[in-house]
């Protein structure tokens, strides 16, 4: 119900890896924000990947980590769905943004809420929330994210206010009902864990606790750019100096010539020049020959979460499929 920066990418590809480790075949719908291409684009398993500018950043991200599922992307990406659904052939359909994409009817809404965000801040263009607090009542499950950048204390209020919303009574009738359905709705609470340091060439150079002590200068385009430089401070990286631009930003000379500044004026100093995977997506032609590396992070689960969280979803697809 926010804007940006709330976990639905991760969360997409861990669907997408259960759903093929279930034998299933994945179709992930993308709208591709800010592509330069109109036109329906569907990429098959392992296929070649298209480019950002013909995807979108995010897609071209999802479709990297996860290679063997279905991925369409257009504006009107259910619509065009459903008329290619016999051709692709697929078992389960997975939307990456669609909690307000009316137009699509869906079984399962995973709603994820960042852990850190206000969740009772006004709406936009006020503040970044794109429903108020109480459109949560439509959710079938709430993946709370960022848990581990809050206190213990601030955790339990957060969860003790959700759970109490997620027992209310659905303001939209499902399609669906069986016993998961008039069960309690369940809230998970997951992290971010840094996976390691990339390359350019998306290939695993370094684990992650290679940043400590490591001296970095941040770049990104993404829309919690604190959020990142926090994650690299606490993997124990001497941040030099951070360099952010706008959420799908792309960058241009004078961008550059910024850049290859700010590496020069640390030249002596050796530094990394670390992006998030998402960027990495977006720059990665434009920043070779620069000593570019992006840090993979991974969503995990509290306590048992990562298990419940598969159960709710196998029992989910069976109430469904029948």
């Amino acid at each position: 119900i926010s804007m940006g920066g709330t976990g639905k990418s991760p969360l997409t590809v861990k669907i997408a890896e259960w759903a093929l480790a279930q034998q299933l075949t994945p179709l992930v719908l993308s709208r591709g924000y800010r592509r330069k291409v109109k036109d329906a684009i569907w990429v098959k398993p392992n296929a070649e990947i298209p480019g950002p500018d013909t995807i979108g950043d995010e897609p071209n991200m999802i479709k990297h980590r996860v290679p063997g599922i279905h991925l369409l992307v257009h504006a009107q990406r259910a619509k065009h769905a459903l008329a290619l659904w016999q051709k692709i052939g697929a078992d389960i359909a997975i939307l990456d943004d669609a909690f307000q994409h009316w137009q699509a009817i869906r079984d399962l809404d995973i709603v994820t809420v960042d852990a850190t965000e206000n969740i009772f801040q006004p709406t936009i263009p006020f503040g970044r929330l794109r429903e108020p607090f109480a459109a949560l009542l439509r959710a079938d499950a709430v993946v709370l994210t960022r848990t581990n950048e809050i206190s213990e204390l601030e955790l339990k209020k957060l969860k003790t206010l959700l759970e109490k919303t997620l027992s209310q009574k659905d303001i939209l009738k499902k399609s669906w009902q069986c016993s998961s359905a008039k069960a309690k709705k369940p809230l998970f609470c997951a992290y971010y864990e840094a996976d390691g340091i990339y390359s350019l060439q998306g290939e695993k150079k370094f684990p992650a606790s290679y940043l400590a002590a490591q001296k970095c200068i941040l770049l990104s385009g993404v829309a919690r750019p604190k959020s990142f430089a926090e994650s690299v401070h606490n993997l124990g990286a001497v941040i030099l100096e951070e360099i952010a631009f706008a959420d799908h930003y792309q960058l241009r000379e004078e961008d550059l010539e910024k850049i290859r500044a700010t590496l020069l004026k640390y030249q002596n100093e050796a530094p990394m020049l670390l992006i998030t995977e998402k960027d990495w997506a977006r720059w990665r032609d434009i920043l070779g020959g620069m000593p570019v590396y992006f840090l993979r992070v991974n969503l995990r689960f509290l306590e048992n979460g990562e298990q419940d969280f598969k159960i709710f979803l196998s029992e989910s697809y069976k109430c469904i499929k029948s």
